[in-house]
């Protein structure tokens, strides 16, 4: 029976299909896994979408695609879909390789043997490209933003949901060797990058084996900021030249194509300053209100905010009560303020039997990956923060042994 999910304007119907009788008990709870995931997937808010104009993440949006229609292509579209997509349509029509690395179930969030949670914006560019090729029109640029989900690493850095935009020129008929096709999606990513970080020095270099990370591109390089002191040499952008093949193989038989991927987290995190890309989605009232601006991120308690991951396994009841009993120790018995966040829930029949022994999981358990921002009056050592996540960790521990 297919299982639906509404999700604001969004209404989507995934179709399981019918498994064997053999096979029956231990699909049943990989499909209550899947569709915890894809609940979670299907409730997080596109912030480029109209309604979230007043975020951070819209508002560097708005000034991306204003800037895009800037450049005067009169046949400028904006492309968006939903995140469910074939895995054919992912990558097979990106001109990934069967054994491309990217496919792997580390990297790639899959729903069934024939979908996936996209995984970058790229993957929604194809069916474009097809309509483009039986159409009468010379040009094309297109903007498709939207939610991308990628493995499920989350840090000071790296987030496992973003908010990615590709931007494509395509041109049937002005044909352009690879050298002045580069020049030109540099020109386009340097007005692009521009308009995102306006008082910043960028600089470009090469992306190597591009083959295996973007084949959909012939030539491509990465778009930086030059060395700062507080993000190091950060990519801004990815920008190349399309491949040939691609073009050919959806219908486009000769001109040009250029793209442009850009991370919007990343952006921000670089706009505003802000330390930790997991601010953005920070439900602290203080933090969540530096979000509906560009302006420079200014810490609650400036300087002294420290971030820390951990895992704890904790009855399944109980995973709607956990964040605040961390919040409520960490203030009563560490004498401090901090922000806990929920990453992940996982149950025991989702885990590796290393990490269940690793763990002592029991059945009736959940793995919870929390993230906590520690917010101190005063500097603290990495021993000294470090020595307080333990306590967290030996305190909850304790309790879930009694």
């Amino acid at each position: 029976m297919p299982i639906k999910y509404s999700t604001g304007e969004r209404n989507l119907v995934i179709s399981m299909s019918e498994q064997t009788s053999n096979n029956q008990e231990n699909n049943h709870e990989l499909l209550l896994a899947h569709n915890r995931e894809l609940a979670e997937a299907l409730n997080t808010p596109d912030l480029t979408e109209d309604q979230y104009g007043h975020h951070c993440i819209g508002l560097l949006y708005q000034s991306l695609e204003a800037k895009v229609f800037d450049f005067g292509v009169g046949n400028t579209r904006i492309i968006r879909s939903s995140p469910i997509m074939p895995i054919n349509q992912h990558f097979d029509s990106l001109l990934f390789a069967a054994d491309a690395g990217v496919r792997s179930k580390l990297n790639t969030r899959y729903i069934d043997n024939e979908h996936l949670l996209r995984g970058q914006s790229a993957a929604n560019i194809p069916p474009e490209l097809e309509r483009f090729a039986g159409s009468d029109e010379s040009e094309l640029m297109i903007i498709s933003p939207g939610i991308c989900f990628r493995s499920k690493k989350n840090d000071r850095l790296h987030a496992s949901i973003v908010h990615q935009v590709d931007i494509w020129y395509l041109n049937k008929f002005q044909v352009m060797d690879e050298k002045s096709a580069l020049e030109l999606a540099e020109y386009l990513a340097t007005q692009l990058g521009t308009a995102v970080l306006p008082d910043q020095a960028l600089t470009s270099v090469p992306i190597d084996n591009i083959d295996k990370s973007h084949p959909y591109l012939s030539r491509a390089n990465k778009l930086k900021i030059k060395d700062d002191c507080q993000f190091g040499s950060m990519t801004l952008m990815e920008y190349g030249v399309v491949n040939p093949h691609l073009l050919y193989k959806h219908g486009i038989s000769q001109g040009t194509g250029v793209a442009m991927g850009i991370i919007l987290e990343r952006s921000v995190m670089l706009r505003k300053r802000v330390p930790d890309v997991r601010l953005i989605r920070s439900s602290d009232p203080k933090i969540e209100a530096q979000m509906k601006d560009l302006d420079a991120y200014k810490s609650p308690d400036p300087e002294f905010c420290y971030s820390r991951d951990i895992s704890i396994s904790i009855p399944e009841k109980s995973v709607g009560i956990v964040r605040e009993l961390i919040e409520n120790y960490i203030h009563t018995e560490l004498g401090c303020d901090a922000s806990v966040t929920t990453r992940s829930v996982t149950s025991y029949d989702e885990l590796t039997l290393q990490i269940r022994e690793r763990n002592g999981i029991s059945k009736d358990q959940v793995n919870m990956l929390i993230s906590i921002i520690f917010k101190l009056s005063c500097s603290q050592s990495k021993i000294e923060i470090n020595r307080m996540r333990d306590q967290i960790l030996a305190e909850f521990d304790k309790r879930n042994s009694v």
